[in-house]
């Protein structure tokens, strides 16, 4: 380890290649080591725990930074943190608790609209509580947010796909097409739009065969 030394606190790119070439733990033992540590490298092993399929070290990990300071926290921490609640569903679900997923969701509405609005932060919260099949708090934030991009709307459409609601996905998908009051800015479509892309038409077009719409011209 000691040959992995970082020469600057803010090295965010050769702490990345370690996270991604070594093992998670070992890039921990190092970050352990920095004095005061930036956003950028504790959202880099969170992400690092995620991308080694380590959820649960991922969240752990997480609520030793909530510890320091929410403060410290930004959009990517968040994001992450919903994906690796995501990723912990079948304990999850088995054990009948998500109140790890639901105090991460009231702490970013307390935080204020700069999270909640946030499009990276509020399509994981989506994929999150799909994932757990709480549908119902998936639709929920998805219709209080006031942007939306083709991400979100591919977010709530394949929510209702994987808990076997095929006639939503698709009523959803008619919608966001339909709609008159698209803005694009940066290649990204605002408000009520959609663009579709791949992932919408692989999700809509077997929704459709799975469920027998696909005959009526849909």
């Amino acid at each position: 380890m000691h040959s992995y030394r970082l020469k600057t606190q803010n090295n965010s790119l050769s702490f990345k290649r370690i996270v991604q070439t070594r093992p998670p733990h070992l890039a921990r033992q190092l970050f352990d080591t920095i004095p005061q540590p930036t956003t950028v490298l504790w959202n880099t092993i969170i992400i690092g725990f995620i991308c080694n399929n380590m959820p649960h070290e991922a969240i752990s990990f997480y609520s030793r930074l909530n510890h320091v300071g929410s403060s410290i926290c930004d959009q990517y921490t968040y994001s992450s943190v919903l994906k690796a609640c995501a990723e912990t569903k079948r304990i999850l679900v088995e054990i009948g608790d998500v109140r790890i997923a639901d105090v991460l969701y009231v702490l970013l509405v307390k935080l204020g609209n700069a999270y909640v609005n946030d499009l990276f932060v509020v399509s994981a919260a989506i994929v999150m509580y799909a994932e757990l099949g709480c549908v119902d708090l998936a639709t929920r934030i998805f219709e209080n947010t006031c942007e939306r991009n083709t991400e979100l709307w591919n977010s709530m459409i394949n929510g209702y796909i994987q808990n076997n609601f095929p006639l939503k996905a698709v009523d959803l998908f008619l919608e966001a097409v339909e709609a008159e009051d698209a803005v694009t800015t940066d290649d990204v479509t605002f408000q009520n739009g959609l663009e579709p892309d791949a992932v919408t038409f692989v999700a809509v077009l077997s929704t459709c065969s799975y469920t027998g719409l696909a005959d009526t011209g849909l």
